[in-house]
Formats: C-alpha cells, sequence, structure tokens
C-alpha cells in the first residue's frame, strides 16, 4: 500500500476498509494525523449515529486499529 499524506487520503482508506466489511452506509466525520498514523473517526449508523474510530498507518496505508460498534440485532 502507497503512505498516506492527507487527510482525504486517510480517509479514502478507511472507508474503503469499512464498505469492504460489510459498513455500507458509513461516513467519515474527521481525519487527523497523530504519532504516524492518521485517527479517522466515523459513523456506521444507517439510523441512527454510531461512532467509530479507525487507525491507518501513514508510511503503510495499513488499517492497524479500529474501535466499530456492533450492528444492533434486529
Amino acid at each position: 500500500m502507497p503512505a498516506v499524506k492527507t487527510a482525504d487520503q486517510a480517509t479514502d482508506v478507511a472507508l474503503s476498509f469499512l464498505k469492504k466489511s460489510g459498513w455500507s452506509f458509513a461516513r467519515a466525520l474527521s481525519a487527523h494525523e497523530k504519532n504516524g498514523s492518521w485517527v479517522v473517526q466515523v459513523d456506521v449508523g444507517a439510523l441512527t449515529f454510531q461512532a467509530g474510530t479507525l487507525k491507518v498507518n501513514a508510511r503503510t496505508g495499513a488499517i492497524i486499529e479500529y474501535d466499530i460498534p456492533k450492528p444492533f440485532a434486529v
């Protein structure tokens, strides 16, 4: 994966990861760089707000950590 140099690139990586993982309603809220990683805040709720966070390695573009709420049981 290529280096991630901007917040837009970090957001694209995070949203791509979420969509491949089945979170089709994900939308980015913010992204900022911290200690060599991009921290991307997202909303993954289809009907209600459900905040999540992903960390993207700035050098490799890999997702190194994420905290996404489990979907509601229907």
